[in-house]
C-alpha cells in the first residue's frame, strides 16, 4: 500500500468519525435505541441505530443476518455503513421498528432476559414494525450532513494552525536562491581570520635586560647571599677569584670582607714558604762561583 493511499484512508476515517460524532449530538442519539441508557458508543449500521454496550451484545447474539454491530470509536467505518446511519438515526428507526409498540410498555432495563426477548421481538420477529398502511416515515435528516469546523478532529486543527503560523509573517524566513551567488574577492578574510587579527597584540621592540643593571639598581637583602641576585638569570656565572672586583666590594658584608682578607694573608704566607724552598742555599752559590 502506498503512502498516498494510507493518507487518503486516514482522512476518510477522520471524516466518518466527524459525521458519527455530529449525529451523537442529537438528543435522540444520546440514549440507547433499545433500553434508553445514556451515552451509547456502539451502533448497528444496517439498522441505523446507536445502542449501549449491553444491547450491542444482545444484537451480536441474534446474528449478523439481522443486525451488524460496530464500535463508534474503535472500528474503522466503511462509506456504505456511514450512508446507512445517515438514512436512519434513532428517531427515524423508532418510527420503523416501534410503530405499534404500546404506549404503556415499560422497557425491562434491569432484566437481561426480558431485554433480549424485547430486542428479538422488535427486530427478529418484527412485532412492532410499521405496516404499509401506516403514516409515511419522516425524511432523513443526516444525508446532507458534512462535518463543521468544530467537529474536525484535534489533529487536523493542529495541522492547520501550524500551516498558518508558518505562512504568516512571523514564520521562518526562507532563503532566496533565485539570484546567483557572488564569489568573495581574493583579498577578503573570513570571519574567523578577522577576529584573530583584531585580538592579536602588536609586537613590542624591547632590548634584552642586562643582569648587571638589576644588581646595580636593586636593593640588596642584608640577610641574603650575593649569589641569590644571579639565581634568576639563565647564564651561569664563574666562581669568584681571589680578588673581587672593586665595583662589587661595597656590596660584601664585613664578615665576608674579613674572611677574604684572611684568605689573602694565608695565601701570601703560603707563597712565602714556597719561595724559601725555591731559593738556593749559600753553599750552593759558593760552589757555583
Amino acid at each position: 500500500m502506498s503512502t498516498r493511499d494510507s493518507r487518503n484512508k486516514e482522512k476518510q476515517n477522520q471524516l466518518h468519525q466527524a459525521i458519527l460524532q455530529r449525529m451523537l449530538q442529537d438528543p435522540e442519539n444520546k440514549v440507547c435505541a433499545d433500553c434508553g441508557t445514556k451515552g451509547p458508543r456502539w451502533a448497528s449500521w444496517n439498522l441505523g441505530i446507536f445502542v449501549c454496550i449491553r444491547c450491542s451484545g444482545i444484537h451480536r447474539s441474534i446474528g449478523v443476518h439481522i443486525t451488524k454491530v460496530r464500535s463508534v470509536n474503535l472500528d474503522t467505518w466503511a462509506p456504505d455503513w456511514i450512508k446507512s446511519m445517515q438514512q436512519w438515526g434513532n428517531k427515524r428507526a423508532a418510527e420503523q421498528w416501534e410503530a405499534h409498540l404500546p404506549t404503556t410498555f415499560v422497557r425491562p432495563v434491569n432484566d437481561n432476559g426480558q431485554m433480549e426477548m424485547f430486542i428479538r421481538d422488535k427486530y427478529e420477529r418484527m412485532r412492532y414494525k410499521r405496516q404499509p398502511n401506516d403514516p409515511p416515515l419522516s425524511a432523513p435528516i443526516y444525508t446532507s450532513l458534512t462535518p463543521s469546523t468544530e467537529d474536525q478532529p484535534k489533529k487536523e486543527k493542529k495541522k492547520s494552525s501550524s500551516r498558518k503560523s508558518s505562512s504568516s509573517n512571523g514564520g521562518a524566513v526562507l532563503l532566496d536562491f533565485s539570484q546567483p551567488v557572488q564569489a568573495p574577492p581574493k583579498n577578503a578574510q573570513s570571519f574567523g581570520q578577522q577576529i584573530q587579527t583584531q585580538q592579536r597584540p602588536a609586537p613590542t621592540t624591547s632590548k634584552p635586560a642586562n643582569p648587571f643593571d638589576a644588581v646595580n639598581n636593586s636593593t640588596v637583602n642584608p640577610s641574603g647571599d650575593l649569589l641569590d641576585l644571579f639565581s634568576s638569570q639563565p647564564p651561569q656565572q664563574q666562581p669568584p677569584t681571589q680578588q673581587q672586583p672593586q665595583s662589587l666590594q661595597p656590596l660584601m658584608q664585613p664578615q665576608q670582607q674579613q674572611q677574604l682578607v684572611q684568605q689573602q694573608q694565608n695565601s701570601n704566607a703560603h707563597d712565602d714558604i714556597l719561595s724559601l724552598f725555591n731559593q738556593p742555599s749559600q753553599q750552593q752559590q759558593q760552589q757555583q762561583q
